[in-house]
């Protein structure tokens, strides 16, 4: 794939690469190597989307990450920009973190 556009919740990116496997049951199913770009998307609605159990969160990011693996939890890995933002009610400004996860739609994801 090249030049698609997906969503989560009310956040989009643009993607390109590949999804195998598809229709096929086993370990070989649903293969990824995605690589994704997300302009701007809301810290709030993407914590309420993905139920991360953090409360009063804040703020706008960019993020250019890479989906890779197999089937429902495919491992995510990436920088992440936040401009501002808060977190409960604490303020901060140009936040930038490395995202890793082995299980991207895990409660797991780590954020170093």
């Amino acid at each position: 794939m090249s030049n698609g556009v997906g969503g989560l919740g009310a956040t989009y990116a643009d993607f390109s690469g590949r999804v195998d496997g598809i229709g096929q049951t086993g370990p070989g199913a649903l293969a990824y190597d995605l690589a994704a770009d997300v302009p701007i998307g809301d810290v709030e609605v993407l914590r309420r989307t993905l139920n991360v159990p953090v409360k009063y969160l804040e703020g706008s990011f960019a993020a250019a990450v890479r989906v890779r693996g197999n089937g429902a939890q495919p491992n995510l890995s990436g920088n992440v920009t936040i401009p501002e933002g808060s977190y409960t009610g604490s303020r901060f400004a140009m936040g930038a973190q490395r995202l890793r996860s082995r299980r991207a739609c895990s409660r797991r994801a780590t954020v170093r």
